[in-house]
């Protein structure tokens, strides 16, 4: 593993050249700015620009030949969603192409990730937009079409590409960039199935739960993999300070995944359970209405 914690000369900070420093400090009280205004009216320019300015996309309208009638009606946030999941999966994919080129360029480490584990996770990428692809075809989506929050969640993700196309940041540092794509992946996944499972899509729920189960494990993996570089390069061991807290995090990643599984048991439960009364209530309506229609016919003889 290459170390990136050497000392050399690092020419970004003033105290290389305290006098230039003072010069430069002393030059920006001469010079007037070059506009007037301050950080208020800075701050009144984007509010106008934001309220006069156009969205960031639109949603397109589903196919009505590829999915029934009532398939999404009022919710074409469920497009968007799953557009946005669509092209964040896609993009992970591509992270791990280049993560496995850091690896193939630096190695690993002690308890660090082995080039099988890399291709796993890019295999689980790959799988995951391939299952959002198909929903969104079946829901009559356009999987080619970029919706707002996949416009949005694109331009956030830029910086983790430059990161791990930059040929100067190693393997450890791109797990870095490969863990904050591996946190917003989690809580949105879980936003997604909250969101399929509201609309009563329990088929897709199901789904994006067991996608959401193997991106813990993704997250899991990227964290235990950094912590043992970090303890490494600092002590030359793993310390039981790291070792603690990953079994801590496993401890509490697993009684979340129960607890969550508790309430998503108790919401269909719960949704089924007027479906059973309305049954109910419609088996007494059809009984007195056959009691009526036996009565009529006993007078009528």
């Amino acid at each position: 593993m290459r170390s990136t914690t050497s000392q050399h000369l690092n020419r970004t900070g003033l105290s290389n050249a305290p006098k230039l420093a003072r010069e430069l400090v002393q030059g920006t009280r001469s010079t007037r700015p070059s506009s007037e205004g301050n950080a208020e009216s800075m701050a009144s320019v984007r509010i106008a620009y934001s309220r006069n300015g156009e969205p960031v996309g639109s949603i397109p309208p589903p196919d009505p030949e590829a999915a029934p009638s009532k398939a999404l009606a009022g919710a074409p946030i469920f497009l968007d969603k799953l557009g946005e999941r669509l092209a964040f999966e896609r993009s992970g994919v591509r992270l791990y192409d280049a993560l496995l080129s850091k690896f193939d360029a630096f190695g690993t480490w002690k308890n660090g990730p082995a080039r099988a584990d890399l291709e796993e996770i890019r295999k689980d990428e790959f799988a995951h937009f391939m299952m959002l692809r198909q929903a969104m075809v079946d829901l009559g989506g356009d999987p080619t079409a970029v919706t707002p929050s996949a416009d949005v969640h694109g331009v956030a993700s830029q910086g983790l590409v430059a990161v791990l196309a930059d040929p100067r940041t190693t393997l450890g540092q791109s797990l870095e960039a490969i863990l904050v794509a591996e946190l917003v992946d989690n809580d949105c996944w879980e936003n997604l199935s909250d969101l399929a499972t509201a609309l009563g899509k329990e088929e897709l729920a199901e789904k994006f739960q067991d996608a959401l189960t193997e991106e813990r494990e993704h997250l899991r993996r990227v964290r235990s993999w950094l912590g043992a570089a970090l303890n490494q390069t600092a002590t030359g061991e793993l310390g039981d300070v790291f070792l603690a807290r990953a079994k801590e995090r496993e401890r509490r990643t697993a009684g979340r995944a129960a607890e969550r599984q508790v309430k998503t048991k108790r919401k269909r439960s719960g949704s089924a359970k007027p479906k059973r009364a309305s049954a109910r209530n419609g088996a007494k309506k059809a009984s007195k209405r056959g009691a009526k229609t036996g009565r009529r016919r006993a007078q009528a003889r």
